[in-house]
């Protein structure tokens, strides 16, 4: 996960904090493949039941959503799109990629139980190669969209300021 462990964070978000991490930033997979996309949900709280929603950054159009409890069974969003909760990680499958799914996924997550809280992921940009599966993409390069979330540089430091409400820093 990072320079961030979970207990380190957890104890500086304070009581009702919802925070949601992507990690990695970007993933590339060859045209045929399947590939996870996942998000950590950091909560003050242990979340006794919450809505995960995955979506494409083009049109923010939501690809799957579930609510979810401490233990769910992976839910079907579409025959290429499976949605799976193991605390506190939230995973995006995709089966069989293709050049259309390449682009930004967001994870957006809603604490329901104990308090209500919203919060979006800093996003995951997709890398679909053309090529044989198995062979890295080194075929040729299908496609990649653009930047995820304006406030997150891809490779740049987490600067957890804004969200912590600490203008010192730590």
């Amino acid at each position: 996960m990072g320079m961030w462990g979970l207990g380190v964070l957890v104890p500086l978000l304070g009581a009702g904090a919802l925070w949601v991490i992507q990690d990695p930033s970007e993933v590339q997979v060859t045209a045929g493949e399947g590939v996870a996309l996942g998000c950590w949900v950091v909560a003050a709280e242990p979340p006794q039941m919450l809505r995960v929603e995955w979506l494409k950054a083009a049109g923010h159009r939501v690809l799957c959503s579930a609510r979810m409890g401490p233990a769910a069974p992976p839910a079907p969003c579409s025959p290429r799109l499976r949605l799976a909760w193991q605390p506190p990680h939230a995973t995006l499958s995709i089966l069989r990629a293709r050049p259309g799914d390449a682009g930004c996924y967001v994870c957006r997550v809603t604490l329901e139980i104990p308090r209500h809280a919203t919060a979006t992921g800093n996003g995951t940009v997709l890398t679909v190669s053309a090529g044989t599966p198995g062979d890295g993409g080194r075929r040729g390069h299908v496609g990649t969209w653009g930047c995820c979330h304006p406030a997150v540089r891809h490779g740049a430091p987490l600067d957890l300021r804004p969200f912590l409400g600490s203008p010192s820093g730590f």
